[in-house]
């Protein structure tokens, strides 16, 4: 992460910074002036001893931070100081503590939530969205508050639409906290792109980052499933009766305890977090991203990468179901099908197209598609077709087979322990299988 943001005009070596790391590995925070109300400070730490002043000079340069108005400096929560935390699984368990206590989440959603929060304070590693959609419209506001508390630049906003989004201080990387009474396709589609990284949109002739964690609490029954998949979805319900209302006395335990531990974890693990290479391969590849964000922001714990992984799996089996409600999973399934029948050259786009739409009606759903969005899926695939005297085909020859296969082994559709009987490509490593 680049620190510089932009050089002042009164001189070449002053910097004005958002945060970020020095080529020395120095790491520079924003975090609220202690004696100035809507001023900041930075923070350098070396990743064991942190000092707070309003600018730094560091060989030839002088570092303060960028100039904000006075009002996002409000919004936004920035941290004041650090303060030990002790273990990180103390800091995981303060955390879900916290939420469990004050929020309708349950004691499962809530260690997640914890692990989600852990996550915000390094999104140099990859964002995540953290989604609830719930009736309970009464309980989302403690919640959606205790996350800006805990939630590294935390920043609650209600009813946005794209060009609002893209107006929001993305440079500070804030952690979104977003409570929307209906979330439009535009906006889906923004959200939906804002987890990619190194994506850059237009803002007002300037390019912006939309990469950031976000929090989408919403109403709304039913959201495009291409940005609910790519979501980490809690439930949230009504308090329970011995929970505490987040009054004064919990945000300020926010603030003076939970905070500052939080924010020297990321002081002290930067270098750790951001050389992780946590994985859960075995998850589809929406839920292997998220599994990355929340068990790189573990250190030390082994067990606690071990929970991440166990708390997402259900999620991720339910995403693996779901994607078999996909035409590209019924395209698959039914080219192999015929490819392993051998009793054809090739296959029909129409008759590929009625075969492909009875794949989600055996799983109970009526979804239809016509042949020539079948044919289009296929070229998306790189499964290509040809024309006969008579209808548009695929090919059910050598170079569909491994394409098949390999599609197949990516998608996770099933193919029987030890391949079909003489099919040279079941057995196939995945390298094999690609080869020309």
């Amino acid at each position: 992460m680049d620190p510089r943001q932009k050089t002042s005009s009164e001189t070449d070596n002053e910097v004005q910074i958002v945060g970020g790391v020095l080529p020395d590995g120095t790491l520079l925070e924003l975090v609220k002036s202690a004696d100035r109300p809507d001023g900041l400070d930075l923070m350098r730490s070396d990743g064991t001893h942190a000092t707070i002043a309003p600018r730094f000079e560091v060989g030839n340069r002088i570092y303060r931070p960028i100039d904000l108005s006075a009002d996002i400096v409000r919004a936004v929560n920035f941290p004041v100081s650090p303060a030990d935390y002790g273990t990180t699984q103390e800091l995981v368990d303060r955390v879900a503590t916290f939420l469990d206590r004050h929020t309708g989440l349950g004691c499962a959603d809530s260690r997640l939530a914890a692990f989600f929060v852990l996550a915000s304070w390094f999104p140099e590693v990859g964002p995540v969205t953290l989604l609830t959609s719930s009736n309970f419209i009464a309980e989302a506001p403690s919640l959606l508050r205790a996350l800006r508390g805990l939630c590294r630049h935390g920043l609650l906003v209600a009813d946005l639409n794209t060009k609002r989004f893209r107006s929001l201080p993305l440079t500070l990387t804030p952690t979104i906290i977003l409570d929307q009474t209906n979330v439009s396709y535009p906006l889906a589609d923004l959200l939906r792109v804002s987890n990619t990284p190194e994506l850059f949109v237009e803002n007002n002739g300037s390019l912006v980052s939309l990469n950031c964690f976000q929090v989408v609490c919403t109403g709304q029954s039913e959201l495009d499933p291409s940005l609910t998949e790519r979501m980490l979805r809690v439930a949230l319900g009504p308090l329970r009766p011995d929970a505490r209302i987040l009054d004064r006395d919990a945000a300020a335990e926010i603030l003076t305890d939970l905070q500052p531990r939080l924010l020297a974890y990321r002081i002290r693990n930067f270098a750790r977090v951001n050389a992780s290479h946590f994985d859960v391969a075995e998850f589809p590849l929406a839920f292997r991203e998220i599994a990355r964000s929340l068990g790189a922001a573990i250190v030390d714990d082994e067990v606690l990468k071990q929970e991440v992984a166990s708390l997402l799996s259900p999620r991720a089996e339910e995403a693996r179901a779901q994607s078999v409600l996909k035409p590209e999973y019924g395209i698959v399934l039914v080219v192999l099908n015929y490819l392993h029948d051998r009793y054809q050259k090739c296959i029909a786009v129409s008759v590929l197209a009625a075969a492909v739409n009875a794949v989600p009606r055996s799983f109970g759903e009526i979804v239809e598609f016509s042949a020539t969005e079948i044919g289009q899926r296929l070229a998306a695939l790189g499964l290509y077709t040809s024309r006969t005297a008579n209808a548009k085909v695929v090919r059910l020859n050598r170079e569909t087979s491994r394409k098949a296969h390999e599609l197949a082994r990516r998608l996770g559709v099933p193919l029987p322990e030890g391949g079909f009987p003489d099919c040279p490509d079941c057995g196939a490593s995945p390298q094999a299988v690609g080869k020309s």
